[in-house]
């Protein structure tokens, strides 16, 4: 049997804070859609997808948080994994204690998936 650990928001749990901005809303046909930026503070284990779960919109094919089943209506699934992806990270060298930013384009998964949702949506 596999065992998943899950987190969640409490009143006595340790704080947390992360702000989004809502970058697109995407409703269309069989399926509906949020492109959103997350800025954490905190950096909690599962902090976007326990706060996005708790505000009631979990990350698009999340398996632990939300319907890991997401499809087009042809059946197809919409991509292979959750609709996750960290742009930039900002951390200290384990060593030197500089400042590093790490910076990664968004993969042609999601951009595929964004562009699907644009071609579905109905304003």
């Amino acid at each position: 049997a596999e065992i998943h650990l899950m987190m969640t928001t409490r009143p006595d749990g340790l704080p947390s804070r992360t702000r989004y901005a809502v970058l697109e809303r995407l409703r269309g046909t069989g399926l509906e859609a949020t492109h959103v930026a997350f800025d954490i503070e905190t950096g909690r284990q599962h902090q976007i997808r326990v706060h996005a779960r708790a505000i009631g919109h979990p990350v698009l094919l999340d398996p632990l948080y939300a319907d890991g089943r997401a499809r087009w209506p042809d059946d197809r699934p919409v991509i292979e994994r959750q609709a996750l992806h960290a742009r930039r990270t900002v951390l200290p060298h384990p060593r030197t204690g500089e400042r590093l930013v790490l910076e990664a384009p968004l993969p042609e998964d999601l951009q595929a998936l964004i562009a699907g949702l644009r071609e579905r949506h109905r304003p």
